[in-house]
């Protein structure tokens, strides 16, 4: 399954090495707009709906901005974090 994150350090980065350990997840995209460092594994995008095409999102995100990342995943069919 293709995993992707939204957020890149702190917690994300918390979350992405305990991922790590599960063979049946695969690396796939973390959008981040305040960073673009490039993440072993992981290809950086710059809009959210790049997430679309992954099986599962992790938003990992400082809290306020997590309603309006869930508003801009509404036709996300996979399972959200």
């Amino acid at each position: 399954m293709k995993i992707s994150f939204i957020g890149h350090s702190g917690h994300a980065k918390l979350l992405r090495e305990r991922f790590e350990s599960h063979d049946h997840l695969v690396p796939h995209k973390i959008f981040s707009p305040t960073c673009s460092v490039p993440i072993r594994g992981f290809k950086n995008v710059e809009m959210i709906t790049d997430l679309l095409d992954s099986d599962i999102i992790v938003i990992a995100s400082p809290s306020d901005y997590h309603f309006s990342q869930l508003e801009n995943l509404r036709d996300f069919r996979g399972y959200i974090f």
